[in-house]
């Protein structure tokens, strides 16, 4: 089934502010959520679904 047009674009935003915290920094789904202006569910949902290949690249 295909994802939506928003959900790529959230799970995109995720993944780029993802790779964007420093080595040794922590941040909460609700820190991400509030800062892209989704719920911390959605992101956890993303981070939670990530490849094999995907957790290699992203914490």
């Amino acid at each position: 089934m295909a994802k939506s047009p928003s959900f790529t674009r959230i799970r995109r935003q995720v993944l780029q502010q993802t790779a964007a915290v420093p080595s040794g920094w922590v941040c909460r789904d609700a820190s991400m959520g509030d800062y892209l202006g989704v719920a911390p569910r959605h992101v956890a949902t993303i981070l939670g679904q990530l490849t094999d290949q995907e957790r290699q690249v992203y914490p």
